[in-house]
């Protein structure tokens, strides 16, 4: 279920003097600010396919008692992960509201996914992590491991993976697309982070942007080979095209096919 956040002029208003240098670099525009009804219906396709139903979307919300209340109220997570690296969590949310920054983040000592803005594959790409966190046998410590600086490029890595697949099983391309320019760059800056420890801060911003750039190259490159690919696939003859199943198809552990079953298709 969605949950809208009300208006709150201190936090509009910091956000607006915060996205200042941004609108200087891209000519005054931005994102909308609040995701439109097309996000939120494919968002809301992804979660029920992966069985997140349970998870709120936060839209534009600000609610430092709702998340200790969703802390407490969240058994996924053993009570020592939740109350030690939850709790900083809560804090640095508090401080430094995902409202303000434009941040689209799934808090998994929470179970809450906050959205911020009206890009949609980063909104999956959260979602994705929530499905992630969901299969492992210790939820709480791969949570705590991926919430440290640095650390955390595994999870963008692995939930990014997972949005092209449910992209290209669903044949959306425009989604599909929308990963290879803005999750590309999103992960080849994430992968910067450790190396920007050990510089100066001029320096260390240097190599944040100079790693966006290069992950928008690459992104830009993969998007055109595919894109080529697909439309040679669009021109084959019908009957040569390979079969492809619509809709997303989670992942199946091999271990968990029987052989009573492969014996009763048979």
């Amino acid at each position: 279920h969605f949950e809208h956040g009300a208006p709150n002029l201190a936090l509009d208003t910091a956000q607006t003097v915060i996205e200042v240098p941004q609108r200087v670099l891209y000519g005054g525009e931005l994102a909308e600010r609040t995701p439109g009804t097309q996000t939120c219906e494919v968002l809301t396709d992804y979660m029920q396919q992966n069985e997140l139903t349970d998870v709120p979307v936060l839209v534009r919300e600000y609610d430092p008692i709702g998340e200790w209340k969703r802390l407490y109220e969240n058994d996924q997570i053993r009570p020592f992960w939740k109350y030690t690296a939850g709790s900083l969590s809560i804090v640095q949310y508090s401080i430094f509201p995902d409202r303000v920054f434009r941040r689209d983040v799934y808090n998994p000592f929470t179970n809450s996914l906050s959205v911020n803005s009206d890009c949609l594959t980063s909104a999956l790409r959260e979602a994705a992590y929530a499905k992630d966190v969901r299969s492992r046998t210790a939820p709480g410590s791969y949570a705590a491991f991926n919430s440290v600086p640095g650390l955390s490029l595994w999870k963008s890595t692995v939930a990014v993976n997972d949005v092209l697949d449910y992209a290209q099983a669903s044949e959306q391309w425009p989604i599909e697309s929308d990963v290879y320019r803005r999750q590309y760059p999103y992960i080849a800056s994430e992968s910067m982070t450790p190396a920007t420890y050990f510089m100066t801060p001029v320096a260390g911003l240097a190599a944040t942007v100079g790693g966006s750039a290069t992950g928008y190259f690459l992104g830009r490159s993969v998007e055109a080979k595919r894109q080529s690919e697909l439309e040679e696939k669009a021109n084959e003859p019908e009957q040569q095209r390979s079969i492809h199943f619509a809709g997303y198809v989670k992942p199946v552990e091999s271990d968990s096919i029987s052989t009573e079953s492969l014996d009763s298709q048979e």
